[in-house]
């Protein structure tokens, strides 16, 4: 399983949970801002820390052939000290 992170056609930041045979299994609301999006994807990871779920997370800036892809472990997000 991995969380998804892009940007929709009016720019607003969204997030899913994909499986690992690619089906959506949980989308959430849009987020105007990245930093909102951030704070999601962190209260994630300290949920799934304490689950023990290994999960990445995959963000995709920009759209067609521009679009940039940026892959980090939920770990990754959660603030130093929690």
């Amino acid at each position: 399983m991995h969380l998804e992170c892009f940007q929709d056609k009016n720019n607003r930041w969204r997030l899913r949970l994909k499986a690992s045979n690619g089906k959506i299994v949980l989308s959430g609301e849009a987020y105007s801002d990245k930093h909102e999006l951030n704070d999601t994807i962190a209260s994630i990871a300290k949920v799934v820390r304490v689950e023990g779920v290994g999960m990445s997370v995959v963000t995709t800036t920009g759209k067609g052939e521009s679009a940039t892809h940026e892959t980090a472990t939920l770990a990754d997000w959660i603030p130093r000290g929690e």
